[in-house]
């Protein structure tokens, strides 16, 4: 996993990571996200992950929205 920016804290009122392939999403404890199209006017879906991390890939112009954990950028491919 190649890391290609910072990790950010997840928000559940903007959308984070619109212009990266894939994220490394962590949390402690249950994750739920909600993934939002790419012009972010409406949730495409929503995941349950159980705690720890895991790799989230993102078609173009789609981001992440949660009210808790952290994400960081990486290469969408090669993992």
């Amino acid at each position: 996993m190649r890391v290609i920016g910072a990790t950010e804290n997840l928000d559940a009122s903007t959308t984070k990571f619109k212009t990266v392939g894939a994220v490394w999403v962590y949390k402690a404890g249950v994750l739920v996200l909600t993934v939002r199209n790419a012009a972010d006017d409406a949730d495409i879906g929503v995941i349950t992950l159980p705690a720890g991390g895991h790799i989230i890939t993102l078609g173009t112009g789609e981001g992440l929205r949660a009210n808790d954990g952290t994400g960081t950028p990486i290469v969408a491919s090669g993992f």
